[in-house]
């Protein structure tokens, strides 16, 4: 049989050891001299900046990237992070979205769901399942997108996908269905700010938690990158190809100045600085199954990971 788009036969890999492949294939010695804790960070971000124009398929330089921003303390906090609003300005819409790809979800996800909606009463909160995801894409014209949602070897890259096009038309709030608030999200969303996300442990940009105005250039290059994720059979896992691997490239070239600092209206926050509003990553009985997207690749042994550019979330 001829392997289906996004599969071939290959053994799987871990996402450490694929990264760390990507790390011997994609560095040389001067970046390996930047990464050092006692070199000078600002000069750092501005090496990683420029090799990320060169090599914007390199994932490990765009992290590195992050490395030297977070060691050099030029992360901004929130308030530092915003620009001035303009009058009347909304900043950024309050809609909420989700997914599952299942009508009918576990009933400790729907309880999550559930607690989003009640603890944001002023968001238009949506859910979305496999046929209102392909609805969508289809009514809003992203056919390359749909045509890699409906390759998509797992329902975690089908959500990595939709997020970012709901995110590129409509803007607003994308929560991973394992995710909590605590609060209000509108707590976090002073005006202003033109995107809040994460910077996760492994200095990569994350997108369980993503919240941007509409038509923003960074969530196009990541939904242009994660739509190509299907089209060969190179065999890469979906956190680098279409989850955060996709939002730290794109954020590497599209949110940075020159020296690598963020953009006005960009706040990227760490886990920690999250976790006051929002609890990621909440442990479910349905991770310990194949609806869980690592559980899927390691109970299938001998099966294929998706393809290079390219988690239920």
């Amino acid at each position: 049989n001829t392997p289906r788009g996004n599969r071939q036969a290959k053994p799987n890999a871990s996402l450490p050891g694929q990264l760390v492949n990507e790390y011997r294939l994609q560095t040389h010695g001067e970046d390996l001299s930047a990464c050092a804790g006692d070199a000078p960070q600002d000069a750092a971000m501005r090496h990683f900046r420029a090799r990320v124009e060169v090599l914007p398929d390199a994932t490990p330089l765009a992290i590195c990237l992050f490395s030297a921003m977070f060691r050099a303390g030029r992360l901004p906090d929130r308030a530092t992070a915003t620009a001035r609003p303009d009058a009347g300005d909304e900043g950024i819409p309050r809609k909420l979205f989700q997914y599952w790809d299942k009508s009918q979800p576990p009933a400790s996800v729907e309880r999550l769901f559930q607690l989003n909606a009640a603890r944001n009463p002023d968001f238009d909160y949506r859910r979305l399942d496999r046929n209102a995801a392909v609805t969508f894409l289809r009514d809003k014209g992203e056919l390359a997108v749909l045509r890699a949602f409906l390759l998509a070897p797992h329902p975690a890259a089908q959500s990595d996908l939709l997020r970012l096009a709901l995110l590129w038309h409509e803007g607003g709030v994308y929560l991973d269905a394992d995710d909590l608030c605590l609060g209000p999200l509108s707590d976090m969303l002073v005006p202003g700010l033109r995107l809040a996300g994460v910077l996760e442990d492994w200095m990569s940009v994350g997108n369980n938690f993503i919240a941007v105005r509409p038509r923003d250039p960074i969530i196009r290059a990541a939904l242009d990158d994660a739509a190509a994720a299907f089209m060969v059979t190179m065999g890469e896992s979906i956190w680098l190809a279409t989850g955060p691997g996709a939002m730290t490239r794109a954020m590497a070239r599209h949110g940075l100045d020159d020296d690598g600092r963020l953009a006005p209206g960009i706040w990227l926050q760490t886990l920690p600085a999250l976790r006051a509003h929002v609890a990621p990553h909440i442990v479910l009985s349905y991770k310990g199954t194949a609806d869980h997207w690592i559980e899927q690749s390691r109970s299938r042994p001998g099966a294929t990971p998706p393809a290079r550019r390219s988690r239920q979330g």
